[in-house]
């Protein structure tokens, strides 16, 4: 079940292979309080959680697993976001999304975008393989 992530996207966002060059825009987003608080994160962290775990994103999508999205600006390409499709079983039709929105893009209707766009991704690879 390996291959590519999908570019998915509107004009307004695009959801995308996380990428090392998005390693930064991952740091900041991580350390914002709000996305902190929900998420079991190391504290503090750092660039290289940030470097590990675009890594690890790369290899559970290669491995059948879990896929992890960088939610970027269509027009301008800026990291605003994850979304991530979690503990998918394709025998029995279930998954959960995730989806976290950096602060100064909220209210915009980013992340209803990004959750619409990876339930594409699981009809993308999970269909399938059902």
């Amino acid at each position: 079940m390996n291959g590519r992530l999908p570019l998915l996207g509107d004009g307004v966002v695009l959801l995308r292979a996380w990428a090392l060059d998005d390693a930064m825009a991952l740091l900041a987003g991580c350390r914002e309080p709000d996305i902190n608080h929900w998420y079991n994160l190391p504290s503090p962290y750092r660039y290289g959680n940030a470097v590990a775990w675009i890594s690890d994103a790369e290899a559970a999508w290669s491995e059948g697993h879990d896929a992890y999205l960088a939610v970027t600006d269509a027009a301008m390409g800026e990291v605003v976001g994850a979304a991530s499709l979690l503990g998918v079983d394709a025998a029995e039709s279930h998954g959960r999304l995730s989806c976290w929105v950096r602060g100064a893009r909220r209210r915009r209707g980013v992340a209803r975008r990004a959750l619409s766009f990876s339930s594409a991704v699981a009809t993308f690879r999970y269909s399938r393989c059902a």
